[in-house]
């Protein structure tokens, strides 16, 4: 039987579809080049100097720059290339204004953003009719106020941004315009009175407004629209403090934080920045975006490596970013190294420093060659000391900051008062505290100090304010220049020394740790937590009478939650820096939290409840005086670390004075900072694993806390050191 002969088309089709068949499969196991990653760009204007005299000089605005390009550079993966910079002459409102239309038309959807502002901000009447108050918000370019020369307006601004494709978009305004300003020339504002100059904008053009619900980028500012957001000094340099918070988060935030989880987080640097200035109030940081945009990642980097060699169709392949932001090392001399540009991400005398590897990424505590205490600042290089001396340190090695420096050894006091009380009431505080010096106007001081005179009043007032005339702390009648030369001295002692408590910190902690006060709100809390911090308003707590129930408006409840085994010890420091260690403390029943445990992923409430018997033991209740307390409340995963940090605030505590509020202990005054600086020492050497052993300043004296310290059933399974501290804020009334 003959077979039937296909017709030639369809062997034609055969073959060609064979052939296609055949090309796919191939695809699979083809190497393909890397798609090109998204580019990074990144866009920094900060401006210290002004073309006008009639702007006032900012001193933050350069190192918030510095700072933030470095992050951008070690931890998000950003080239050189990839970031342009605008400072002081080169920020004219033309050059701003070309380098945004020049981003936006180089952005593609793909591309991650940064841009960042530190300068002056200000207002002008609103040309348009977009403005519920009937201003429009600008920033000062260099040449602002000067003749023909607008500002730049969130119109002028909202109409460029706009434009931009990305959808991964990140813009910080570290500026205000409220236009008002401080009692102190080196606390600053950065805002300047509103333009009246109303014919300069007339031309402007009005933007297509944008929804907040609607626009593809997140905007960071650093105070509201009513507010005034600071520069002045912090860590031993002048810097913005909106940009010094976003630097602290971005440098540590795991990849993948959210817009709100930063917010949440400069939130928490504010509270410890407001209790080291004596602050009443800083701004509030403001974030504006879609709900959706706020709750999605920022500055996303892909991280895993890939599986092999080759890279599928459509994939994009990218290098591991480090963990955390990290300065370069050079080595010196045997035992001194170079932090090569360490001032932008803190590197001042008296900073402490883990060195790492070449090529590190992780950062782990155990992973550290050696740690370093800075002790001085060459331009933008900090020169350090390593621990051990003798530590083999290669170029190239990278440092990250583990303890920031502590403050000052001198405490800078501005008197202004006539020549009547001032010369006389000088040397009698200098008679009593060496450690004070008095500064001008025009210097930072910790204090300020006013003796005011009033023809209706017969005796003078003293007004004692904190840094920057920001916080009023204590007033009082003159009585002799003798008691107010005592009272002082004891309120800038006691301060000074409760402010080196207050700026413990560990910012390579890769612990969190949520701090919440229990509120008359229905029982609920409000929220002082490490990742997302609530509105930070005080809390006010009203001192209870002795025959008062107790209730959330008279007596403290913390509820505390960590993401890991942890020893909790919590300190109470008033406005004039007494402290008392609230827990542990003598009344604690054995059984509750013994040694402070705190296991990981428990929710407690301490004490337990405010009723009588509870099962804490103990009460936090509060006593005369009324003021403003802080609550510091420290979380360590080792017993070392835990023993060591309450010795030593038993020394502040037990050195000093018979002032005292809280029911569980008294005030003091410590007489000198050095067991603290040498707490910086150990608490440095055990997070890094270096296990380096300081003696006690008390050798002689047993300490209770430390003694029951011992391992048993209640000794967490974790052994890796780590440490973090949460500050809070009370106000007490009467």
């Amino acid at each position: 039987m003959s077979k039937k002969r296909m017709d030639p088309k369809q062997v034609i089709w055969r073959w060609i579809i064979t052939l296609v068949i055949a090309a796919v499969l191939s695809l699979g196991s083809m190497s393909w080049p890397a798609l090109a990653a998204p580019v990074h760009q990144a866009l920094l204007i900060g401006i210290n100097q002004y073309s006008s005299p009639d702007v006032p000089a900012l001193g933050g605005s350069l190192n918030d720059i510095a700072a933030m390009r470095q992050v951008l550079l070690t931890r998000y993966g950003f080239n050189e290339s990839e970031i342009r910079t605008l400072l002081d002459e080169q920020a004219t409102r033309d050059g701003i204004l070309q380098a945004l239309r020049d981003l936006v038309q180089q952005s593609s959807p793909d591309d991650i953003i940064y841009i960042h502002f530190s300068g002056h901000g200000s207002q002008v009447e609103d040309a348009d009719g977009d403005e519920s108050d009937g201003l429009d918000e600008t920033i000062v370019p260099y040449d602002g106020r000067t003749s023909n020369v607008p500002d730049i307006t969130d119109d002028e601004l909202g109409e460029i941004l706009g434009e931009l494709k990305s959808n991964n978009v990140l813009i910080i305004l570290d500026s205000c315009h409220s236009g008002s300003g401080t009692r102190s020339v080196a606390v600053r504002t950065r805002s300047i009175p509103k333009d009246t100059r109303n014919a300069l904008y007339a031309v402007a053009k009005a933007r297509a407004l944008v929804p907040v619900s609607t626009q593809n980028y997140v905007l960071m500012t650093g105070a509201g629209a009513d507010e005034s957001a600071l520069d002045g000094p912090l860590d031993g340099a002048y810097r913005g403090f909106f940009s010094f918070a976003l630097g602290r988060v971005l440098s540590v935030a795991p990849l993948g934080i959210s817009p709100n989880e930063i917010h949440g987080g400069i939130k928490l640097i504010f509270q410890s920045i407001q209790e080291q200035l004596a602050a009443v109030q800083l701004p509030e940081p403001q974030v504006e975006g879609s709900k959706q945009v706020l709750d999605q990642p920022i500055l996303e980097i892909e991280t895993e490596p890939a599986a092999d060699t080759s890279t599928s169709v459509g994939e994009v392949e990218e290098e591991p970013q480090p963990d955390r932001a990290y300065v370069e090392v050079s080595p010196a001399e045997s035992g001194v190294i170079v932090l090569l540009g360490g001032v932008a991400l803190g590197a001042v005398p008296g900073s402490r420093w883990a060195i790492y590897p070449q090529g590190e990424l992780a950062f782990e505590s155990d992973g550290a060659v050696a740690t370093a205490r800075v002790s001085e600042v060459r331009g933008g290089d900090a020169l350090a000391l390593t621990d051990p001396a003798d530590a083999v340190i290669e170029d190239g090695a990278r440092a990250i900051l583990i303890c920031t420096a502590p403050p000052a050894d001198e405490i800078p006091i501005e008197l202004r008062a006539s020549e009547e009380f001032e010369n006389g009431l000088k040397a009698a505080v200098l008679n009593r505290l060496e450690s004070v010096r008095f500064v001008s106007p025009d210097e930072f001081a910790r204090f300020l100090v006013e003796v005011i005179v009033s023809n209706s009043v017969t005796a003078p007032q003293v007004n004692i304010y904190g840094a920057g005339g920001l916080q009023s702390i204590t007033s009082f009648v003159w009585d002799d220049e003798d008691k107010v030369a005592d009272r002082l001295a004891t309120i800038f002692t006691r301060s000074a020394n409760a402010a080196a408590i207050k700026t413990l910190s560990n910012p390579a902690s890769r612990m969190r740790l949520d701090v919440r006060m229990v509120t008359a709100d229905s029982g609920k809390s409000s929220s002082r937590g490490v990742v997302v911090v609530s509105a930070g308003n005080r809390v006010r707590y009203r001192i209870r009478r002795p025959d008062e129930k107790r209730s959330s408006e008279n007596s403290l409840m913390l509820e505390i939650l960590s993401d890991r085994d942890c020893y909790l010890t919590i300190v109470d420091i008033d406005a004039q820096g007494g402290i008392t260690t609230l827990l542990p403390n003598t009344e604690q029943n054995t059984d509750f939290m013994p040694n402070g445990l705190l296991r990981a992923g428990e929710r407690v409430h301490i004490p337990d409840a405010l009723r009588e018997p509870n099962k804490a033991g103990f009460f936090w209740d509060y006593s005369l005086p009324a003021g403003t307390d802080v609550i510091q409340v420290f979380a360590t995963t080792d017993l070392q670390s835990t023993s060591k940090l309450r010795e030593y605030i038993e020394d502040f505590r037990l050195q000093g004075g018979a002032r005292g509020r809280a029911a569980v202990g008294k005030r003091g005054i410590a007489r000198s900072a050095d067991p603290l600086e040498k707490l910086r020492a150990e608490l440095a050497s055990l997070s890094t694993g270096r296990g380096v052993h300081v003696v006690s300043s008390r050798p002689d004296q047993a300490v209770a806390p430390t003694e029951t310290l011992k391992p048993s059933q209640s000794t967490p399974a974790e052994t890796t050191a780590d440490w973090i501290s949460v500050p809070l804020t009370i106000e007490v009334t009467e």
